[in-house]
């Protein structure tokens, strides 16, 4: 009787375990989730909110309306990637999983906004700064399609099916909070910089922080 209570205990014991670790991975892959499509949008919001200030620095200073034209026909432009990009993230998480998926596309998007916040303006390298601003766009445009249709297919995979509703609330809510952020973002920024900050290096914060 002792031996089997004790495999029972033991039993139950490896249960609770196992059930404490399986709602961690939850946890982690709902914080990870959550983030990726956070800094996706994040960086979406900053570059709208911020175009006035990206038109001055990255292309000619000539006319104001062509140069805000240029600007956001290269964030338009970034959108041409998407399809292509989910084609691509589908393929590869359904081949080698959701994680790494997910993970390697956080990571473009994040690297391709931090090097946004890096490069040097149209004055320093003449055309080469709205051509790599353009290929960074496009590299952002790639990965996104794999952070929002990929976090919210790794949260339905993942998460209880008690709970799947909740969970994959996230995704659409991070959206929400990323626009707002980056919104919120601009605001303060414009509200306490003079322009030649703005233009100098402001611009620089958001997708140095995302």
């Amino acid at each position: 009787m002792m031996s089997a209570s004790a495999t029972i205990a033991t039993a139950n014991r490896a249960s609770v375990s196992e059930q404490s670790e399986e709602q961690k991975m939850v946890k982690k892959v709902a914080v990870s989730s959550f983030l990726g499509n956070f800094i996706e949008w994040f960086d979406y919001a900053s570059y709208s909110y911020f175009a006035t200030t990206i038109a001055l620095v990255f292309f000619p200073s000539g006319n104001h309306t062509v140069a805000m034209l240029q600007t956001f026909g290269v964030f338009a432009l970034s959108f041409v990637l998407r399809p292509i990009g989910a084609l691509f993230w589908g393929n590869f998480g359904d081949k080698k999983g959701r994680k790494g998926a997910l993970a390697i596309s956080i990571m473009f998007m994040s690297g391709a906004s931090f090097l946004i916040g890096c490069l040097p303006s149209y004055a320093a390298i003449g055309i080469f700064a709205p051509a790599l601003l353009l290929l960074l766009r496009m590299v952002q445009g790639f990965s996104a399609s794999g952070e929002y249709a990929g976090a919210a297919t790794f949260l339905g995979e993942y998460a209880p099916t008690s709970k799947r509703g909740i969970y994959c609330s996230l995704i659409p809510a991070s959206t929400a909070i990323g626009l707002l952020a980056g919104s919120t973002l601009a605001t303060l920024m414009t509200a306490n910089m003079n322009s030649s900050a703005m233009v100098g290096w402001g611009w620089r914060v958001p997708f140095l922080l995302a």
